[in-house]
């Protein structure tokens, strides 16, 4: 079997084979897997292996940005993976996608990102998770009545009917890609345009005395339960707007779930206590994006903003990319990888292991203390910052931990 571009004439394919791989398990669900079936920029990037007129296996690669570290970046989303059961097994998937790094290896992208179904798989690839996420899944009664929304006003309508809320939450995301402390980001227009045409999702804007949007809600109701897909919030006083509109629902809703909200999620203003006699309350890690670096030291030299008195040189271990394969040299003015090297090694890391160190999702000392990144002669991990090598108090301060939360 040979990969190939899907194209229109595949498209009752794709469509069988995604039905068949990605069952709904909700209307949300069934209603965006109808709606991204029949819009055609789904095979803008879309590939495939036929054994005969069977599609055996398929994966979509979009175009799209996000942004880390304040700096905006080129990624590919890696969407759709799907095999039909007798095709399993057979290395389709690993070869597409070892074949998408290396065509992506001198081009613009500077990652790729999917939501795994298996991580262990994706990180025999080189992915690791990037970003943090949390859910929370509280019973009603657990919110508490204080707001001060200071004059907001709230509107709510349905995603697919009311343009001009569309309008306004684009608004409030062009606010969150110049000034978010976050992860906003971009993706394709296959995705926009499906949002856009979803009938059961609701969005709710608040918006300031000068009739500003300053922050919304995209949610759904169903089964007694408010499901809250994203709440963004420019300021304070949306944040309260937005959750008087909430407890406008508790004469409707015994539940809510809030399924991406970033770890520093002010639930103290949401919420009057933890525990209640017989009611339920949990707030749980959700991190969802897997990240996979293309090009190390183009990455590399676009997010690092500071550098080491001292030259550092770090080993990394790539076994699909051999331009990231090999010794990286951390100097006062720049990095780069030094193609002939037999001096020290300062330190070693996998390709996987430096995503969540790039991201900010975990620190030097992080890694250093699960043995992800590791020194060569100190055998004994301490479990104490005062005892850590210099190197690693290095890296904590050329790559900072950071809230890292992503949306689009």
């Amino acid at each position: 079997m040979e990969l190939i571009k899907l194209d229109k004439s595949h498209l009752k394919s794709l469509k069988k084979l995604l039905k068949f791989s990605f069952p709904p398990e909700n209307e949300q669900d069934e209603e965006w897997g109808n709606l991204i079936i029949k819009n055609e920029k789904i095979l803008d990037d879309a590939f495939g292996w036929f054994d005969g007129d069977t599609l055996a296996a398929t994966y979509g690669s979009y175009s799209s940005q996000i942004m880390l570290r304040g700096e905006i970046f080129d990624v590919k989303n890696i969407e759709n993976v799907a095999t039909l059961p007798t095709y399993r097994k057979k290395g389709l998937i690993r070869k597409g996608l070892i074949k998408e790094l290396e065509s992506s290896c001198d081009s613009k992208f500077h990652f790729h990102c999917l939501g795994p179904f298996k991580h262990q798989f994706y990180r025999n690839l080189g992915f690791e998770n990037a970003l943090d996420s949390k859910k929370l899944d509280s019973d009603f009664d657990f919110l508490s009545k204080k707001t001060d929304a200071s004059g907001y006003k709230t509107k709510m309508g349905k995603v697919k009917e009311d343009s001009k809320l569309r309008d306004d939450i684009t608004q409030v995301k062009r606010w969150f890609w110049e000034h978010s402390r976050y992860n906003p980001s971009k993706v394709h227009e296959v995705f926009t345009e499906t949002f856009n045409q979803m009938s059961k999702k609701y969005i709710a804007v608040t918006y300031n005395e000068n009739f500003e949007p300053k922050g919304y809600i995209i949610y759904h109701e169903k089964d007694e339960t408010l499901k809250i897909e994203i709440m963004q919030y420019i300021d304070l006083q949306a944040f309260y707007a937005l959750k008087q509109f909430l407890l406008s629902y508790q004469d409707q809703v015994k539940k809510i779930i809030f399924f991406s909200i970033p770890l520093d999620f002010p639930i103290d203003l949401l919420i009057d206590n933890y525990w209640l006699r017989g009611k339920k309350f949990s707030f749980q890690d959700n991190p969802w994006h897997m990240f996979r670096i293309v090009n190390l030291e183009k990455v590399l030299n676009k997010i690092c903003k500071e550098f080491p008195d001292q030259d550092i040189y770090l080993k990394v271990s790539d076994e699909i990319l051999n331009k990231n394969n090999g010794i990286f040299l951390f100097s006062k003015s720049k990095i780069e990888r030094v193609e002939s090297y037999s001096g020290k090694i300062d330190a070693k890391i996998s390709i996987s292991d430096l995503v969540p160190l790039i991201s900010g999702r975990k620190s030097s000392f992080e890694l250093y203390l699960n043995g992800k990144l590791t020194v060569p002669k100190k055998n004994v991990i301490y479990n104490s910052k005062n005892l850590v090598p210099q190197v690693i108090a290095d890296f904590d301060e050329i790559f900072p931990k950071v809230n890292t939360f992503s949306f689009w």
